[in-house]
């Protein structure tokens, strides 16, 4: 009986150490995400780089189809098919902004290095690792700036109680 024991005891302790790893240590996906260093002018006035944010986060007043125009395309692609511009805007923010915190945060680090103020918005594009992106990165050009999310046991589970919860996830942005 001790032997039976001995060894479950040594089996359990196993998958717990298991668990453990894969919880805490294990990377189950690195997704990257390369900012280039040419920008684009988006031609949309600006005094801060906070102006630039708001008006693509659909924070600003009214659009005009002219400012639609205007926005880059990976979130005109979003938007085309909504009645109200400002309104899937903001949903679209306030959906990745509920996200668990490593992502969201990571994201707007991205967005806000993507874009800037310099008298008009400027807009440096950005491409990534699946599902940010197109394809996988192992790393980014000499120039680039560089966004890494590694994706452990934990966070694993952060993201899929989150979509679970109505996130939308990270179909909402396929970079």
């Amino acid at each position: 009986m001790k032997k039976v024991l001995k060894v479950v005891l040594i089996i359990l302790g196993i998958i717990i150490l298991a668990g453990i790893y894969f919880y805490f240590f294990h990377v189950f996906k690195t997704l990257r995400v390369c900012v280039k260093s040419e920008s684009s002018d988006l031609m949309i006035d600006c005094s801060s780089n906070q102006d630039c944010l708001d008006f693509v986060k659909g924070k600003s007043e009214t659009y005009t189809d002219d400012d639609l125009e205007k926005l880059p395309d990976f979130i005109k692609d979003k938007i085309k098919d909504n009645e109200n511009a400002a309104d899937a805007l903001k949903e679209i923010f306030e959906q990745i902004d509920s996200a668990p915190d490593f992502f969201s945060e990571t994201i707007n680090e991205i967005i806000e290095e993507a874009l800037y103020c310099d008298l008009t918005c400027r807009y440096k594009e950005f491409y990534g690792s699946e599902p940010l992106g197109e394809g996988d990165v192992d790393e980014c050009a000499s120039g680039e700036k560089e966004f890494v999310i590694k994706i452990r046991g934990k966070e694993g589970l952060k993201l899929w109680g989150w979509m679970k919860e109505g996130g939308v996830g990270l179909a909402v942005f396929d970079f």
